[in-house]
């Protein structure tokens, strides 16, 4: 396992949230090329690039995007959706819709039959949706195996 230090996901986060290093240096009170070179160390220590470096600006890859996921838990789970997303005795299941929280799921297995309610919390396109349903029948197979019937439901949408 690699271990990242947190002054480096700090590094990470003020790059992103200032749009770009100068910025960023200014916040954390560095000067750009520090910043430059904890990014670069960062990446080589992961052995992955974090950022695609595009006229000029720097734009997360997906391996950044989860990095800071880590580092920021609100890029995946806002505040007003972490309220709906936990209970009294903890965290319900939850879908990333595009890397961000955007609806909970439960499942229910009775005798051969499981069903995968899904309930989205924002409204979904239609491509969403099919994706979701489409996901959901991957997770049936693999959590109920043994269930002859299984089904797919998307709730009423948040």
């Amino acid at each position: 396992m690699r271990k990242v230090d947190l002054s480096a996901l700090e590094v990470l986060k003020a790059v992103v949230d200032e749009g770009g290093v100068a910025k960023a240096a200014a916040r954390l009170h560095r000067v750009p090329s520090n910043v430059t070179t904890r990014v670069k160390q960062l990446e080589a220590r992961l052995g992955t690039a974090l950022f695609h470096r595009r006229r000029g600006r720097l734009v997360l890859t997906p391996e950044g995007q989860v990095l800071l996921g880590y580092a920021d838990r609100r890029r995946v789970v806002d505040d007003a959706t972490r309220k709906l997303t936990f209970l009294e005795n903890g965290y319900v299941s939850t879908v990333l819709v595009d890397g961000f929280v955007r609806a909970v799921w439960k499942l229910t297995v009775q005798r051969k039959a499981a069903t995968l309610a899904v309930e989205p919390l924002a409204p979904l396109s239609a491509d969403d949706r099919a994706a979701l349903v489409e996901e959901g029948e991957r997770l049936l197979r693999f959590m109920a195996p043994q269930a002859t019937s299984q089904t797919v439901q998307l709730l009423g949408e948040g």
